[in-house]
């Protein structure tokens, strides 16, 4: 899988995140403390899953971009590839 870089295009919390996708049950996970929050979005082939993985490594982490920029890219990058749309 290719690295991604995103840069924030405005405030982002990951602990916030973490916490809003701990209660929900289809994404809460056994992970949860880690500091880690993993995602996965099907592609619209629904044969190759785009995986969103962002951590905290450091005090001076800096947030991803917002989840739409990462949506578009997928999107985009789904569109090269034979099959429905």
């Amino acid at each position: 899988m290719a690295a991604v870089s995103l840069t924030p295009a405005g405030p982002f919390s990951l602990a916030a995140g973490i916490r809003f996708l701990k209660g929900f049950t289809p994404a809460s996970n056994h992970h949860a403390g880690d500091g880690i929050l993993r995602l996965a979005f099907p592609a619209d082939d629904a044969t190759v899953g785009a995986i969103a993985r962002l951590a905290r490594i450091a005090d001076g982490w800096k947030p991803y971009r917002s989840w739409v920029a990462l949506l578009l890219r997928t999107r985009a990058q789904a569109t090269d590839r034979p099959g429905p749309a």
